[in-house]
């Protein structure tokens, strides 16, 4: 009986691990807003890993959000890190791929929640706040 419950135990134990593993990597397209002087603005991340340690490369794409449809197109590139144990994500803006004139780069720092879901926290700016990302395709997920 003790040989059984031990186990249990092994498999309880190893479950939420693997799961745990498979939900929170940071790669891939991430879609939601943010907001900076120019209002609420829809953003999309799409991040890869480097090959060595936990460091990360993003675009950073912005537009008009359907609730402030004057926002320009533009994007640029980014570097950072995610930490996978305190799921914190911190990108620095590197270059410019499209500037819409008058527009600066912001970094990003933020933390990794709801199963590896979601990423939320601060955009490091003039004039800017917070923004919040959706894994892409979570919606379809249930």
């Amino acid at each position: 009986m003790i040989r059984f419950l031990f186990a249990i135990l092994a498999v309880l134990a190893a479950a939420p691990m693997a799961h745990a593993q498979a939900n929170w990597d940071i790669a891939g397209g991430w879609s939601g807003a943010y907001v900076c002087n120019q209002g609420l603005t829809a953003l999309h991340v799409t991040i890869k890993r480097d090959a060595k340690g936990d460091g990360v490369t993003a675009n950073f794409r912005f537009g008009p959000d359907k609730r402030n449809p004057g926002v320009p197109e533009g994007a640029f590139n980014m570097r950072g890190s995610f930490d996978p144990h305190n799921k914190q994500l911190y990108l620095r803006a590197t270059s410019w791929i499209k500037q819409p004139a008058g527009y600066v780069t912001v970094d990003l720092d933020g933390l990794m929640r709801g199963s590896g879901l979601y990423i939320s926290g601060d955009v490091l700016g003039v004039g800017c706040t917070s923004f919040d990302l959706m894994r892409d395709g979570a919606a379809l997920v249930g």
